[in-house]
């Protein structure tokens, strides 16, 4: 109910300019996912959507799939901790030829502990189709494959240093202490 009520605000056209859409924890569900997704077209300038750990399984996820194209500058979608598995994976999958080439992080690490103990998951299957479509349109992809027989898991890379800043020297004559001749 709240996630529809936000749902309707955001649809509403009042926050156009809005950047940042956080769900994070929030148990919205399927309904709730699919109500945000219809207010992706009236939010231009979005660029990170984080529905962690809301309960979102493959038709939550469908329809954020179906919704994508429509979000022009969408950078960062996060479902990890969700229920998503086959069927959304290879929706997403399947959406993302459409995509603005602003998308270039989707997140679904984890599964939620009641999907993982069901035996939910992404399957290898819906994985490596997923994992193509993103290369292909180099976006990175953040999986953990959970199935009933094995764990395994993809790390995200590790932070890339950021260069060193240049180190300036300072004159002699600058030096605390020191006088300047003339």
């Amino acid at each position: 109910a709240e996630a529809a009520a936000l749902a309707a605000t955001l649809r509403s056209g009042c926050m156009r300019n809005l950047r940042s859409v956080s769900c994070l924890d929030n148990a919205i569900g399927n309904d709730g996912a699919a109500a945000l997704s219809a207010a992706l077209p009236s939010l231009p300038a979005l660029q990170a959507l984080d529905l962690r750990r809301n309960a979102v399984g493959d038709a939550g996820a469908s329809a954020l799939a179906a919704a994508l194209p429509a979000a022009r500058e969408l950078r960062q979608l996060f479902l990890g901790g969700n229920a998503v598995a086959d069927a959304g994976a290879a929706a997403l999958a399947a959406a993302l030829p459409r995509c603005s080439t602003a998308l270039k992080e989707i997140d679904l690490l984890g599964v939620c502990p009641a999907a993982r103990r069901r035996g939910v998951g992404v399957g290898p299957a819906a994985e490596a189709a997923l994992r193509a479509a993103c290369n292909a349109r180099r976006v990175r992809v953040y999986l953990r494959h959970v199935d009933v027989t094995r764990c395994s898991y993809e790390e995200p890379p590790p932070a890339v240093p950021r260069k060193a800043r240049p180190v300036m020297t300072v004159p002699s004559f600058f030096r605390r202490g020191q006088n300047v001749r003339t």
